[in-house]
């Protein structure tokens, strides 16, 4: 199910956008881990969104390979 014209093109700034969405979430917890190193109680929480960030990034790649097979955009938030 490849998309092409401007459906792709909407396609490939959505996946962007989910993508900045994700690294942000992602770099937001490991920041606040790293505040908080002394609080375990927080870290955990800290760490479970960190991992559901990753895992939802990883969703994402797999849906943008599926739809915009080639496109860049399917590469790892920076974590």
């Amino acid at each position: 199910m490849e998309l092409g014209g401007s459906d792709g093109a909407k396609a490939h700034e959505i996946v962007h956008d989910l993508r900045n969405a994700l690294g942000l979430v992602i770099n937001y917890a490991n920041l606040m881990a790293n505040e908080l190193a002394d609080r375990p109680e927080v870290l955990e929480d800290l760490m479970e969104i960190r991992t559901a960030g990753r895992r939802a990034a990883e969703l994402v790649g797999e849906l943008s390979a599926v739809i915009l097979p080639g496109d860049r955009s399917r590469e790892e938030p920076m974590a």
